[in-house]
């Protein structure tokens, strides 16, 4: 019985939110930092989304990227 309620706390179901991931993960990992701001656009307003954290970190990972990339371009790809 422990084990089945330790198993339940791990669904995806489960009303314990997940850790926020972080802004490097989300530089890191571009369709799922694009599939996150996706769904924070969807949930606006809602409190839909959680972890909420990962609203605001997917954004400015998204912001920061373009910047990298921006620089990169402007320096020739150095």
């Amino acid at each position: 019985m422990v084990g089945a309620m330790a198993l339940a706390g791990c669904s995806e179901n489960s009303p314990i939110a997940a850790q926020p991931r972080s802004l490097d993960f989300f530089k890191a990992n571009t369709a799922v930092r694009k599939k996150v701001m996706a769904a924070c656009k969807a949930a606006q307003g809602t409190h839909a989304y959680q972890p909420e954290e990962e609203c605001g970190t997917a954004l400015i990972a998204d912001q920061q990227v373009a910047r990298e990339n921006y620089a990169r371009e402007r320096t020739g790809g150095k």
